[in-house]
């Protein structure tokens, strides 16, 4: 349970979850001592070639700054070549400028072709990542939240160790079970009025939308909200489902053709085995669309935790808690300001400004009106978001019946095509029917004819049993004086008769028996055992 754990920050662990493809050795001539390596470059690359990688990008948005800006970010120098490489970003971040800051990481390239790599996979080396998660303030949550490879949003509300500031951390993932899945960490400081956020594993046409969609928010002023990049990561998972749900009616629409046919040729290499094919693929289709409908469902939640976490900002932007947080920030603001303007003017003419901040109740109402327009200008933002992603919904349930349309039809396809086979099997067994209907009456015809033969048998087997017993020589008709009309050897006909006739039933039974044990052992290997049987 990690409620248990309130730590934040990154631990040594949580840093082996991602790979970093790039290692910068700052002891560069013990390194190529050590290894032998002949290299002048402290960038040593452990996957593809540098050129091969695009980098990361920064961007931010702040009050001082009318556009959105942006900026590639190194892959492997040290931590001062970093700060030196990207100045401008490091330097606002270090004043406390507030604003809107961003780090994209794009996607590795396929280490194997049709196997993306993982999200997990950083476009630079360890060291600018243990730097971006203390300047980013990244939750440790993060690491978990990717791990889940399912769709997922969370919110946790803590403070920070050490400083002790009091921050709303959000971690938001994709579904790794379809393609171009991305993840989100998103760390909201009240107290600077800015919120940090990294995306990783996204690809050129996302990047390139997430840019346009932070330039969109300047005219609004839009990049004060919290919820600002977890809505533009909603709306990269929005483009990424609704396309594939498109995708997939297009080709359920293509594939569905087949079925219009009546061709129900089942020749090898026919109209046939075509059809089974098409409808073998028509069923992959419908398959998908209902994963696909899984996966829908499971953002659509992930959506209604962002609605509620709405409701939750707002009762937190009205309660006296972020007022004193707004006064506190406001007050540090007005500070830096005179400070930089006293420094401008020793610098101009040697006199430091005499005059201090406004005091007393026209700095309270000034901030009072300030609070209140950036607290309206919030509401209002949160409102049109609220709205979007009600839209966003919205179309997430009509996707939901156009994929459950895929089902449907396949059902009706799949009845249709087993109603064709049933009137296949009905005329089929109707004509077995009919064959049967004819055999059973030749083998009535022949049966009566049998029972003719058998009549006659009954009546001449007799006659011709006692007419070959009285033709032998044991019976004489016509003796003579003193001769026997019986044979002293009659005794031998009898014999060798009652014999012969117990040889043949001996025989009879004998092959009888064994065609009835082949028979039981036939039957026998048929029969499944129970499981109390089973040895």
């Amino acid at each position: 349970m990690d409620w248990i754990n309130p730590d934040s920050d990154f631990t040594d662990h949580d840093f082996t979850i991602f790979s970093y493809p790039y290692v910068h050795v700052p002891a560069r001539d013990a390194y190529k001592k050590e290894t032998g390596l002949d290299s002048d470059s402290d960038l040593f690359s452990l996957g593809p070639e540098p050129e091969q990688r695009q980098r990361a990008v920064a961007m931010w948005k702040t009050e001082a700054d009318e556009f959105a800006m942006r900026d590639q970010l190194t892959r492997g120098m040290g931590q001062e070549q970093v700060l030196k490489h990207n100045s401008e970003l490091w330097t606002l971040m270090e004043r406390n400028v507030p604003g809107a800051y961003a780090i994209i990481c794009p996607r590795a390239p396929e280490v194997f072709p049709g196997q993306p790599s993982l999200i997990t996979d950083l476009p630079f080396a360890e060291e600018i990542w243990k730097h971006a998660t203390d300047k980013f303030h990244v939750h440790r949550s993060i690491t978990r939240t990717i791990l889940r490879n399912v769709a997922y949003f969370s919110a946790i509300r803590h403070r920070r160790q050490g400083s002790g500031q009091f921050q709303i951390s959000y971690t938001s993932r994709t579904t790794s079970s379809l393609p171009d899945d991305i993840a989100l960490s998103s760390t909201y400081v009240p107290s600077l009025g800015s919120t940090f956020s990294i995306i990783y594993g996204s690809d050129e046409i996302q990047m390139e939308a997430v840019w346009n969609r932070l330039q969109e928010s300047a005219s609004s002023h839009a990049h004060k909200h919290p919820l600002l990049m977890v809505g533009i990561f909603a709306e990269l998972e929005r483009e990424r489902l609704v396309n594939l749900a498109e995708r997939l009616a297009d080709q359920f629409t293509l594939s569905s053709d087949f079925l219009e046919t009546d061709d129900d040729s089942t020749s090898e290499g026919g109209q046939g085995s075509l059809k089974h094919a098409k409808m073998q693929e028509y069923l992959g289709i419908c398959l998908k669309s209902r994963t696909l409908v899984d996966h829908i469902r499971s953002m659509k939640r992930q959506l209604l935790k962002v609605l509620t976490e709405l409701d939750q900002l707002e009762e937190c932007w009205l309660s006296e808690s972020y007022r004193d947080l707004f006064f506190q920030r406001e007050e540090q603001r007005r500070q830096a300001e005179e400070k930089a303007r006293n420094k401008a003017e020793s610098e101009k003419d040697g006199k430091p400004l005499a005059e201090g901040m406004p005091k007393g109740e026209k700095v309270e109402t000034s901030s009072d009106t300030l609070r209140e327009q950036e607290t309206k200008s919030l509401i209002q933002t949160s409102n049109k978001m609220r709205q979007r992603i009600s839209d966003i919904l919205d179309e997430y349930d009509d996707k939901i019946d156009e994929c459950k349309k895929m089902a449907q039809n396949l059902s009706l396809a799949m009845q249709a095509a087993w109603n064709q086979t049933a009137r296949q099997d009905a005329a089929v067994n109707v004509r077995i029917a009919q064959a049967n209907t004819t055999i059973a009456l030749e083998t009535k015809s022949e049966s009566a004819m049998m029972r003719s033969i058998a009549l006659l048998t009954m009546v001449f087997l007799p006659l011709s049993c006692v007419a070959s017993v009285f033709s032998t020589t044991l019976f004489n008709w016509s003796p003579g004086e003193g001769e026997p009309v019986v044979s002293k050897y009659i005794w031998v006909l009898a014999v060798i008769a009652i014999v012969l006739t117990l040889v043949v039933v001996c025989i009879w039974y004998l092959f009888t028996d064994r065609e009835k044990k082949r028979e039981r052992e036939r039957v026998k290997s048929w029969e499944i055992p129970l499981p109390g049987e089973m040895v």
